[in-house]
């Protein structure tokens, strides 16, 4: 359906309608698909309707009504030059139709009320008869002609056929066809005007259906249409050759979407038109630069009927659709071959209706880098559009698919290794100083190959001395930074992100024998926008680097530098990934925020007095480059950078500043959770967490647990994973960072075996 303001729509001349069907929506040419003016466009468009198509039994084949604009009223489909010029002035005016087809040349008064033509097409009439069988002799001369449509001859044998009587046959009334043949036959009679004898009978303009099947048929038809419907003979003895026009009013001819189509340098004038036209049984008339008048606006019938002799050459395109160097990201590259010569001109890239991008030819070849992509599965075409000028014809690939990869993919939480239950190693302590070996590549839904990156909820527990596990990449050499802290016959979990070794594993290593458990709950792919650095020490009050060498007292704070440091860049950073250890030496809290902004009242660590607690937390970088961490109670404090996120969505991953989304010690937030309760909290669309999210960074924290236990976190709608990220500790506050799948109803499952009161904060979040 033509859009209401900007499509350039028309009516009228069954000679032409063909034609502007293919110029306006392509064709295929000797097997060579042709773009038409349309492709590609959204808007501005160029809408033709046919005019009245009937059956060999007579009857209406398309509809009697048209609608001309989305949500007008139905009109009668004109039908023929006639009735679609009469709908662009006098008393039919109809503001709806922007052009007409007409086969023949204004009459007085359409060039009194201001309509001018655009030739653009030569047609040749010549009389057809029935193809196999027909009485009629193969040549007819101009005189036979006139004597047949007076009526004085009316048997075929009159005129060197097989006898039969004549069955003369004339386009109907307002047809530009039946105008111009009338004119003919005024010429072929000396000047004066042939008077119709009564057995000439009114036929569609250029039909076959009355004369394929009658063998004493004959009516006046256009060369070039008898030719694509293949049941019509031509006549030789006399012909007529014509200009065919494209019909405006005054007020529109020099607007920029007429002259965009039909003017002396639009598509209609152009090298790729004339295939189209060809299809449409006419041939271009040539250009004005080449001695033509192609588009050239005038209110009088076109004398210079020279035609095109442009040589068109068809085109290929081919797509291609890759990965890009980073996550959410395609390439695109479109390659245009057209035999021995370089094609010139543009490609826009389409996801289905969409247009994604345009770039130029160089060398054949444009290519476009998409970013900000959604990931998944992704379909692309390309259309190749010859520059003004050329000979190329236009063309489009067919589609090209490429899987875009997100930041990171969240997976379900998953047990990898226990050494308490012999998953994934012996069933014993790791032994003080002893590093395991741990396969993560292939396992716990980490594909076998491309994963740069692992997510891991690591919990150390049945320690006889107080000591440390460090996690690191399989083959480097094991950092001084340590990720997990833990005293003696306690249990201490920490998520960590660590880099994923050429051979598909993890080191962890631990100082004093104690019994280690993983769960993994993420990747990131080999083209993630993470960045993995060190791990590095930014930040220790024990030893005055990057702080004064000072415990920070009770509500205190420091600002810790992080851009230039670690193996960060200086610039172009958004979130730092950091493991921060609190030694402190009063129980209370920890929490990290952008510098510059105001503090949170949420927790990104629960610290006891006199032991060592350590979490993972993504941070926005504020002033300055750094990172505020202050504490409620004093502490000793020490940071390891880990990784970080460029700036901007692209990166898959949003810090926030943190908010609190749920805590039970407060009213209308929720009581608190019972022991073997699971509680389902809302995450998008609270603490600025978006629709479009699918994990969150989250803080979990346990206060006033009645008796030992665990929490896990897992997507609503799921079943349950055997995997706690954080622990209940009857007295004590306990806490841990992790990131969280988000179910398709915008919530999490939060599960406790003893009853606690629950605190959740998110930090940022991840649209994959």
């Amino acid at each position: 359906m033509p859009d209401t303001n900007t499509d350039v729509v028309g009516v009228g001349s069954d000679t032409t309608m063909l034609a502007l069907d293919a110029l306006a929506d392509g064709a295929t040419v000797d097997g060579v698909a042709v773009a038409g003016y349309n492709a590609g466009r959204a808007s501005a468009r160029l809408a033709t309707f046919d005019a009245n198509e009937y059956d060999a039994t007579g009857a209406q084949t398309n509809s009697t009504t048209i609608v001309l604009r989305s949500g007008a009223t139905p009109i009668t489909r004109p039908n023929g030059s006639g009735a679609g010029k009469n709908l662009l002035h006098g008393a039919g005016n109809n503001p709806l139709v922007t052009f007409a087809r007409s086969s023949s040349a204004n009459n007085a008064a359409e060039t009194s009320d201001g309509l001018w033509m655009f030739p653009f097409a030569k047609d040749t009439l010549a009389m057809g008869t029935r193809k196999a069988g027909s009485n009629a002799p193969a040549s007819l001369t101009g005189d036979q002609i006139v004597s047949i449509y007076k009526g004085d001859v009316t048997d075929w044998s009159a005129v060197g056929g097989t006898a039969g009587t004549i069955k003369p046959l004339i386009p109907q009334a307002g047809s530009g066809t039946r105008n111009f043949f009338l004119a003919q036959l005024k010429k072929l009679n000396g000047g004066v005007d042939v008077v119709l004898g009564s057995a000439v009978t009114e036929t569609q303009e250029h039909s076959d259906k009355d004369i394929k099947d009658n063998p004493l048929a004959v009516a006046p038809f256009s060369v070039g249409r008898a030719r694509l419907v293949g049941t019509v003979a031509i006549e030789t003895g006399w012909d007529a050759a014509r200009a065919v026009y494209n019909v405006v009013r005054d007020a529109d001819r020099t607007t920029p979407s007429i002259q965009a189509i039909f003017g002396t340098s639009g598509f209609v004038c152009s090298p790729q038109a004339k295939p189209l036209i060809s299809a449409g049984g006419l041939d271009q008339l040539a250009s004005t630069t080449d001695g033509g008048v192609c588009g050239e606006a005038t209110q009088t019938a076109t004398s210079n009927l020279t035609t095109s002799t442009k040589t068109v050459q068809a085109t290929t395109t081919t797509l291609t659709a890759t990965n890009g160097s980073a996550a959410h990201t395609a390439n695109l590259r479109a390659t245009v071959t057209a035999g021995s010569a370089a094609a010139q001109g543009t490609v826009a890239f389409f996801e289905g209706a969409n247009k994604v991008g345009e770039r130029a030819l160089s060398s054949g070849v444009a290519a476009l880098t998409l970013s900000s992509v959604t990931p998944g599965s992704h379909a692309y075409t390309a259309t190749y559009t010859p520059a003004a000028g050329s000979t190329f014809l236009s063309s489009k690939s067919t589609t090209a698919t490429v899987a875009v990869l997100p930041s990171m993919v969240t997976l379900a939480q998953t047990r990898i290794l226990d050494t308490r239950t012999g998953l994934g190693a012996p069933k014993a302590r790791l032994a003080a100083n002893t590093t395991l070996r741990l396969q993560v590549a292939g396992r716990g839904g980490v594909p076998a190959t491309g994963a740069t990156a692992v997510v891991l909820n690591l919990t150390a527990s049945g320690s006889s001395a107080a000591g440390q596990v460090t996690a690191w990449p399989s083959g480097a050499v094991q950092p001084g930074a340590a990720n997990l802290q833990f005293a003696a016959a306690q249990t201490v979990p920490n998520q960590v992100i660590v880099r994923v070794g050429s051979d598909g594993k993890v080191n962890l290593r631990t100082s004093a024998a104690a019994h280690l458990a993983v769960n993994v709950s993420a990747y990131f792919p080999s083209r993630t926008t993470f960045r993995p650095v060190g791990p590095a020490r930014v930040m220790d009050t024990r030893t005055g680097l990057g702080a004064p060498k000072a415990m920070i007292p009770a509500g205190g704070r420091v600002d810790v530098a992080v851009l230039g440091r670690g193996g960060v860049p200086t610039t172009g950073v958004g979130a730092v990934v950091m493991n921060v250890t609190a030694v402190p030496k009063t129980s209370g809290y920890l929490t990290v925020w952008r510098t510059g902004a105001a503090k949170p009242s949420t927790i990104n660590l629960s610290m006891v007095a006199a032991r060592a607690t350590s979490g993972l937390t993504i941070a926005k970088v504020g002033t300055g480059g750094k990172v505020s961490i202050g504490v409620s109670g004093a502490s000793n404090v020490f940071a390891d950078v880990v990784g970080y996120f460029p700036v901007g969505s692209g990166s898959g991953y949003v810090a926030l500043d943190a908010a609190r989304i749920k805590d039970t010690r407060v009213s209308g937030l929720g009581p608190q959770v019972g022991a073997g309760k699971v509680v389902s909290v809302l995450v998008r669309g609270v603490g600025r967490v978006p629709a479009g999210a699918t994990s969150v960074m989250l803080n979990v924290t346990t206060i006033k647990g009645t008796t030992a236990g665990a929490v896990t976190v897992y997507p609503s709608g799921t079943t349950r994973p055997n995997a706690p990220v954080v622990n209940v500790v009857p007295k004590y506050s306990s806490s841990n960072s992790l990131i969280a799948r988000i179910g398709k109803d915008g919530r999490i499952n939060v599960y406790t075996t003893s009853a606690t009161d629950l605190l959740l904060d998110v930090q940022g979040y991840f649209t994959e």
